[in-house]
């Protein structure tokens, strides 16, 4: 796939930038369960190949989270997760962010992880991450 694409699935947009980023952007009113999850994970690996990336997750506050999204570890795969540079999620106060911080206290991450109330701040953090050229 090239560069900048991006790819629409159930639950969000996700778009691969140069710089080595992915964006997950959930769609308003969405049901987070895990196999919209899984489906954004594919999509991801689908997308970046064997490129290492930072991930930027966005989740708006009225998203909801189905019952099972605590159940399963979404990333086991040692490999995939070795890909993953740093992941910043931003989540708004309340459940989305209470759900967020669950989840990686549950399932920790190899990357270096930070949940954040505002997309510039997680920005900031995440530049240190980013590849300057893919050539």
């Amino acid at each position: 796939m090239m560069e900048n694409e991006m790819v629409e699935t159930r639950l969000a947009l996700i778009a691969r930038k140069a710089n080595g980023l992915v964006e997950t952007r959930f769609k308003e009113e969405a049901l987070i369960d895990d196999e919209g999850m899984r489906e954004n994970i594919r999509t991801r690996r689908q997308l970046c190949g064997e490129k290492p990336h930072a991930l930027l997750t966005v989740i708006p506050s009225d998203v909801q989270f189905a019952t099972t999204i605590m159940s399963p570890d979404l990333m086991p795969d040692e490999e995939d997760r070795a890909k993953i540079k740093a992941i910043a999620l931003v989540a708004p106060e309340g459940i989305p962010g209470m759900m967020a911080r669950l989840y990686f206290s549950c399932f920790p991450a190899v990357a270096a992880t930070r949940i954040f109330s505002d997309e510039a701040t997680a920005m900031i953090w995440l530049e240190p991450h980013l590849t300057i050229s893919e050539n």
